[in-house]
Formats: C-alpha cells, sequence, structure tokens
C-alpha cells in the first residue's frame, strides 16, 4: 500500500468513527426518550447496547471501531445500519447456517457466545486480508 491509499483509509477511518460516534449519540437520546423516559448515563447507555462502559468510551470518542464481538449486540439494539457505518460486512441473516445461530444464540453460555464471535472475527479479518486496497469483504 502506498502513501496515498494508506492516507486515504486513515481519513476513511477517522470518518466512519465520527459517524459512529454521532450515530451513538443520537440513539442515546432516543434510549432516553422513548425506552426509558429519564436521563440516563453512557454507562447505562453502553450496557443496554451490550458492550463494556469503557468500549463504549473510546467509541464516541472518535478513538476506535467496534471489533465483531462488540458490534453485534450493537447491531442486535440499535440495528444493521452500524455495520455500514463502521465499514463492516453485513452478516447475512437469510444464511442458514447463521439463522441458526441467531435463531439458538439465547441458549449459548458467554463462553460459548464469545468463542463464536472470536471465530466470526478471524474469519471476516481473513477474508479482508486476501482483498486489495482493504476493502471490505462482501458476500
Amino acid at each position: 500500500m502506498n502513501r496515498k491509499e494508506r492516507d486515504w483509509d486513515m481519513n476513511d477511518d477517522k470518518d466512519r468513527k465520527k459517524r459512529l460516534a454521532l450515530y451513538l449519540g443520537e440513539k442515546h437520546l432516543e434510549y432516553i426518550n422513548q425506552v426509558v423516559h429519564r436521563p440516563a448515563s453512557q454507562a447505562e447507555f453502553a450496557l443496554w447496547l451490550g458492550v463494556n462502559p469503557q468500549t463504549y468510551t473510546r467509541l464516541i470518542n472518535e478513538h476506535s471501531l467496534p471489533k465483531l464481538a462488540n458490534i453485534i449486540p450493537i447491531a442486535d439494539r440499535l440495528g444493521p445500519e452500524v455495520y455500514d457505518i463502521c465499514g463492516i460486512p453485513r452478516l447475512v441473516p437469510s444464511d442458514r447456517d447463521f439463522q441458526i445461530v441467531l435463531d439458538n444464540w439465547h441458549i449459548l453460555s458467554g463462553k460459548e457466545k464469545r468463542a463464536l464471535l472470536d471465530n466470526l472475527s478471524r474469519i471476516l479479518e481473513a477474508k479482508q486480508e486476501k482483498l486489495p486496497n482493504g476493502i471490505p469483504a462482501t458476500e
């Protein structure tokens, strides 16, 4: 990757972080106004999303983008557009195997969920490594 491509990737990543922070801020306000009907801290909202409050702080302060293990619970609560904002390929619910996982997610232990998410993350990372110029892998 040459310097120009690297600079473009960094700017694109910066834009995604900014868009995600704005999106999460809007969704936090919706949570307050439509779900709990009272003031709610960022930590409370993070826990409702299913992510660690420190992770949420990094996201809203534009320091990082979520890893797959964090984006799945966020997308479960807020919708699949969070994948698009972050530039992460959507997991396709129409895929038979993925649908089986979704249907049985509630019976998996925390350890089993983490192992599955780690495996999915490795698969997506491997697919992205094979594509030129860091273009996200999609199917």
